[in-house]
């Protein structure tokens, strides 16, 4: 891996034509609280082409696995989703949840934006903040706090199974 670019990642999921949304750290960026993020983080649908087409993405962009297996275009991708080192940098690859957190929903609301003249859509602060809440690690917490902070309270968007039967 070179230096890092995490615009580079973007733009080369942009021109394969990978459809996402940015989540997690950037996101947060996006929406006011600037802090370190060690990667970039994409929602897709999950769905066996747009796994088939980010796979191949990814191998055309040099990724690792965190365990060290080489991605090529052949490579399934876990349910899980991928995390993937690239000639550009880190890559955390999420694959959409039910309804609300679903791709079409979180694009629905998303942000347009761009990253060093890439475009983008950001999820927006509703969902941003349910994706937080249902990682709930003591970083995405953090951000909340911030996010509230910047913006006041924050839309809630319940969370089945967790909010709601």
């Amino acid at each position: 891996m070179t230096d890092r670019d995490d615009a580079a990642i973007l733009r080369h999921l942009v021109a394969g034509g990978v459809e996402f949304a940015v989540v997690g750290g950037w996101a947060v960026i996006a929406h006011g609280f600037v802090r370190f993020t060690a990667d970039v983080d994409v929602l897709v649908a999950d769905s066996e082409a747009t796994r088939s087409r980010v796979t191949e993405v990814l191998a055309t962009a040099g990724a690792v696995t965190v365990n060290g297996a080489q991605v090529s275009a052949a490579s399934v991708m876990p349910d899980q989703g991928w995390q993937v080192n690239t000639r550009f940098g880190r890559v955390d690859v999420l694959l959409e949840g039910p309804p609300p957190l679903d791709l079409e929903s979180v694009l629905a609301e998303a942000v347009s934006t761009e990253l060093d003249g890439v475009p983008i859509r950001v999820a927006g602060l509703k969902h941003l903040r349910a994706l937080k809440r249902l990682a709930g690690r003591p970083r995405d917490l953090e951000d909340l706090i911030e996010l509230e902070a910047l913006h006041g309270s924050l839309p809630d968007l319940p969370l089945p199974g967790i909010d709601q039967p």
